[in-house]
C-alpha cells in the first residue's frame, strides 16, 4: 500500500508579480520558476538573499503575494503520482467491496491530514501538546495558585474559567469531520479530486482546533489584561502589548497576527530595522516570518481564507507554551470507514474524530490588540 508523503504545497505564480519582484523572488523573465519549484528558496531551502535587509524584502514579497491571493496550491510530480496511486487503491477497494482495505486507506488519509495540521495549525505552536495515558485525568498543575485559567466545555465552543486553583481540569470534547466521496466520483478519482477531499478534512479539523485557541485567548486577554485598539500597528503599540505580558513576570514568546497587519510592519522603518527574518523557506510558508524584539511572528497569511480564524486586524501576544497552556489529547485523530448506502446514498468515505481538552492555564500570559 502506498504511503502519502507530505510536501510543501505552495508556490507563487510568478506572472502575477511585478517584474522586479519576479526577479527578486527567483523567477525567470518568462515568469516560470528558476532552478527550483520554490520561488525564493536557494540551496538547502534557504531564502535567496544577500543580507538581512534583502531577506526581509523576500519575506515581504511572499506575504504580499499571499495577501493578494497570488499563492497557488501546487504539488510535485512525486506527490501527484502518490496521490494517483492512492486514488487507484480507493477505487479498487470500493468496487471490490474490500471493506478492510478501505479502512486501511482511511488510516493513510488520516495520517496525511494529521501531519498537515501539525505543520499548519496554530494551537500546537502556542500550547504544549500532551497525549494522555489511559486512565489519566485531564488535569494540569499550576505553579501559582492565584492565577486565572480557561478551558472549554464538552461542546468545544463554550469557555469556562478557573480561579485560584492549584489544578485546572479541562473537559474533553470531540473534534469531528467527514470525508465523503460519491460513487461516481470514486470511478474517476484522481490526484486533484483526492487532494480536494484531503483539504476538506484538513480544514474541518484544523479550524475547530484553532477556534478553540482563539476563544480561550480572547477570554483570557479580556480577563486580566486590557484589550488594546489601534488605528495602525506601530512599534509603540507592539511594545505596549508585549509589556502587558512581561509586566506580570512572563516572557513573551510569540505573536499571532492576522495577515493584513503585515502591511503595517512593512510600512514602518523601525519595524524593518528591528526585524530578524526567518531564512528557511519552508518555515516562512507555515506562517513563521521571523522575530521582532525577541517575539516570533506567526501569521495566517499562507492558509486559505476559510481556514483562518483570526478576524482582520487581530493580534495576540503569548507567553512561552510552558507557562501558557496545554493541548491535552485523549485520542489522536483516527478514522472509521463509512458506507452511506445504508442511508440510501451512493457514497463512501471516512469519519474522522479526535478527543482533545485544551486549557489555557494562565491568563496573565495573553494580551490582545485589534486594529479599528
Amino acid at each position: 500500500m502506498s504511503a502519502v508523503t507530505p510536501t510543501n504545497p505552495f508556490v507563487i505564480k510568478g506572472t502575477d508579480l511585478p517584474a522586479s519582484e519576479q526577479k527578486a523572488a527567483g523567477f525567470t523573465s518568462k515568469g516560470s520558476l528558476a532552478e527550483s519549484q520554490d520561488p525564493i528558496a536557494g540551496q538547502n531551502g534557504e531564502i535567496n538573499a544577500y543580507d538581512k535587509k534583502d531577506a526581509f524584502q523576500q519575506v515581504s514579497n511572499v506575504v504580499r503575494a499571499a495577501n493578494k491571493g497570488q499563492i497557488a496550491k501546487s504539488a510535485s510530480t512525486t506527490r501527484i503520482a502518490k496521490l494517483n496511486a492512492l486514488a487507484g487503491e480507493i477505487r479498487t477497494a470500493h468496487f471490490s467491496q474490500n471493506a478492510a482495505n478501505f479502512g486501511m486507506l482511511g488510516e493513510e488519509i488520516t495520517n496525511e491530514i494529521r501531519q498537515t495540521i501539525a505543520r499548519t495549525g496554530f494551537i500546537r505552536r502556542f500550547f504544549q501538546e500532551r497525549e494522555l495515558v489511559a486512565g489519566e485525568e485531564t488535569k494540569v498543575y499550576l505553579r501559582k495558585q492565584d492565577t486565572l485559567g480557561f478551558s472549554m466545555e464538552t461542546d468545544g465552543i463554550t469557555p469556562i474559567s478557573h480561579i485560584k486553583q492549584r489544578e485546572v481540569y479541562s473537559r474533553e470534547n470531540y473534534i469531528n469531520a467527514h470525508i465523503s466521496i460519491e460513487e461516481k466520483e470514486i470511478a474517476r478519482l484522481r490526484a486533484d479530486l483526492l487532494q480536494e477531499k484531503l483539504e476538506d478534512g484538513f480544514e474541518m479539523i484544523m479550524v475547530q482546533e484553532d477556534r478553540q485557541l482563539k476563544t480561550l485567548a480572547t477570554n483570557a486577554a479580556g480577563a486580566l489584561n486590557v484589550p488594546t485598539f489601534f488605528s495602525s500597528l506601530t512599534p509603540a503599540v507592539f511594545q505596549a502589548l508585549k509589556n502587558q505580558v512581561e509586566s506580570r513576570g512572563l516572557p513573551v514568546s510569540s505573536a499571532w497576527l492576522a495577515n493584513n497587519l503585515w502591511n503595517d510592519i512593512v510600512a514602518d522603518s523601525n519595524f524593518t530595522s528591528w526585524f530578524d527574518p526567518v531564512t528557511k523557506h519552508e518555515l516562512v510558508l507555515t506562517g513563521e516570518l521571523g522575530s521582532l524584539l525577541g517575539v516570533t511572528l506567526q501569521t495566517d497569511a499562507f492558509i486559505q481564507a476559510p481556514q483562518r480564524v483570526l478576524s482582520p486586524g487581530e493580534i495576540f501576544f503569548f507567553s512561552d507554551p510552558a507557562t501558557l497552556g496545554q493541548f491535552l489529547v485523549r485520542k489522536q485523530l483516527a478514522s472509521e470507514p463509512i458506507n452511506k448506502a445504508v442511508v440510501g446514498q451512493p457514497a463512501r468515505g471516512w469519519f474522522l474524530s479526535e478527543i482533545v481538552a485544551p486549557v489555557l492555564v494562565n491568563a496573565n500570559g495573553v494580551s490582545k490588540g485589534t486594529r479599528l
